[in-house]
């Protein structure tokens, strides 16, 4: 019966010579065998059974992934483009594209595709700088990617290199080709001198070193995992995901509006404020489209010219307005929509 208690009889009475052999003597012993034979099978069943939860809590656990923005699916795309082709540049937030002959990356709703052809010994990449490398040096990482199509034949590659940069590689600790379709993964020991490389870079490639090669790569997902063993890939959040992202890259909306700080004679100062970046950004189209106007009114005062101050600012973009005497006692600096400041904190 399912809920019959069980009894483990740990000492048997043993026979002796002169045991009457009959099955009065005999059967007790029997009984208690079977007894134990069926306590100890429950107990197998249990033990199974709770082996094959815990394997199954075990299999939905992951380790953290040390990519951001690795989530193909829907990644943060703070460019705005549907298709990257420029050489030697960021597409997606964190990831660069480098070719030798003509390449691109496309968004998809099955996730990126990287696309190019080459001449001979050539390849086309994406490539991901991986900031406080140091970390890993020592250490065993897992290196896993998501391929569902590939029309690269055999040339396709996930490989984690080091050097100075997304363009600047000096070696490789690892790799495991992409024959097909599916998931790849590679383990690879990190050695603890890194050879004064200041970045861990994991490489998705196309390369053929004896001939051309020509085709696409969608890739769903990337994951690069601390230890020897593959966990399952689990996104984050994509509001996660892009509060990671403007470390390194971010925008002014151009809506921004901001008033005046400081007033002086012949100048106004305005001040712009957004949490720490990586480094002090590069500050892109900042003075397309500025406009001084006064505080309760949209009317430009026209006649300013505008410059960036240079320095040290991961938190902040300052701005002069400049005009001799314009006789301003308060005042506000917008934008007009025709382009979007952009702040690029990126590892070059």
């Amino acid at each position: 019966m399912e809920n019959e208690e069980l009894i483990f009889t740990e000492e048997l009475r043993q026979l002796t010579t002169n045991d009457p052999g009959h099955p009065e003597t005999f059967n007790p012993l029997f009984g208690q065998l079977l007894e134990n034979t069926k306590y100890l099978k429950k107990e197998a069943e249990d033990q199974g059974q709770q082996i094959s939860d815990l394997s199954a809590e075990l299999s939905q656990r992951s380790n953290p992934n040390l990519l951001i923005n690795a989530n193909f699916l829907n990644p943060v795309n703070q460019r705005g483009l549907t298709e990257y082709t420029t050489n030697f540049k960021y597409t997606i937030d964190r990831w660069y594209l480098k070719y030798t002959d003509s390449a691109s990356v496309k968004i998809t709703n099955r996730g990126v595709t990287l696309a190019g052809t080459t001449t001979n010994d050539g390849s086309f990449s994406i490539r991901y700088p991986l900031e406080n490398s140091r970390a890993l040096f020592g250490k065993k990482v897992v290196l896993s990617v998501k391929i569902n199509k590939n029309t690269c034949g055999n040339f396709g590659s996930a490989v984690l290199c080091r050097g100075n940069g997304p363009n600047s590689l000096a070696g490789v600790y690892g790799s495991v080709n992409l024959d097909g379709v599916g998931v790849f993964s590679v383990v690879i020991d990190i050695p603890l001198d890194n050879g004064g490389y200041s970045y861990i870079v994991p490489v998705i490639q196309a390369y053929n070193p004896n001939s051309t090669v020509s085709g696409e790569l969608e890739i769903e997902w990337v994951k690069l995992e601390p230890g020897e063993y593959a966990t399952p890939f689990i996104p984050r959040t994509y509001a996660e995901e892009l509060a990671m992202c403007k470390w390194y890259y971010r925008t002014f909306p151009t809506y921004a509006r901001q008033r005046t700080k400081l007033i002086l004679a012949n100048q106004l100062l305005f001040y712009y404020t957004f949490p720490e970046m990586r480094v002090s950004p590069t500050v892109s189209n900042y003075n397309i489209g500025l406009r001084v106007t006064p505080v309760n009114s949209n009317t430009e005062i026209t006649g300013f010219t505008f410059a960036l101050e240079s320095g040290s600012n991961k938190d902040a973009v300052i701005i002069y307005a400049n005009k001799t005497a314009h006789g301003m006692t308060d005042a506000v600096l917008s934008y007009n929509g025709v382009a979007i400041t952009t702040l690029d904190a990126e590892i070059y």
